[in-house]
């Protein structure tokens, strides 16, 4: 349905922002 959709393409936006500052997190423990 087309909530579903705008629901799952929110969520995949949360996800990508995020993303970025976990991989930097991660390279600055190594």
């Amino acid at each position: 349905s087309p909530h579903d959709f705008f629901l799952w393409g929110h969520l995949k936006s949360i996800v990508f922002r995020t993303l970025p500052d976990t991989i930097e997190e991660l390279r600055n423990r190594i």
